[in-house]
């Protein structure tokens, strides 16, 4: 995961760190979260947050004096988290953060399918999982199942 924070011109006043983050569960799903802290807060004052997308379009936008806050309802993606600090006499200073939420690889199946031979039943199928988020399940209906796992 890429926690690339770009350089600023005053390093007392405002940083941003990633604190925890989550991938998405599934692959297109949009359950993602990130958490940041945001250190060297003056006690008076609020900030500003706009996250943007690798597309550069606003995916939320707020605002609060808490030093940690999570965004939910991530899709994989880079995105680039804009902090603008606003100074009770009106010198605003902005941080940015850049960030990516991966998922994994589609769920993929495949199959090896063993014809019965008409002496001895032995036919069967072999299933064999990729991508997703494991463990994987399988349920076959109507039939005996002799079921081998490995």
């Amino acid at each position: 995961m890429r926690t690339d924070v770009t350089p600023r011109s005053n390093p007392d006043v405002l940083a941003i760190s990633l604190n925890t983050s989550s991938n998405v569960s599934c692959n297109g799903m949009s359950d993602g979260s990130a958490t940041f802290l945001i250190a060297s807060l003056p006690l008076l004052g609020s900030y500003d947050y706009n996250l943007l997308n690798s597309a550069n379009q606003t995916i939320t936008n707020g605002s609060s004096s808490n030093l940690l806050f999570t965004i939910d309802g991530l899709s994989a993606d880079d995105y680039s988290l804009q902090i603008t600090y606003h100074f009770l006499i009106g010198n605003d200073t902005q941080e940015t953060m850049d960030f990516s939420i991966g998922e994994p690889a589609p769920l993929d199946l495949t199959l090896d399918i063993a014809d019965i031979n008409c002496l001895n039943a032995t036919g069967s199928i072999t299933l064999q999982p990729s991508g997703g988020s494991g463990p994987y399940l399988f349920d076959v209906l109507g039939g005996l199942l002799n079921l081998q796992t490995s």
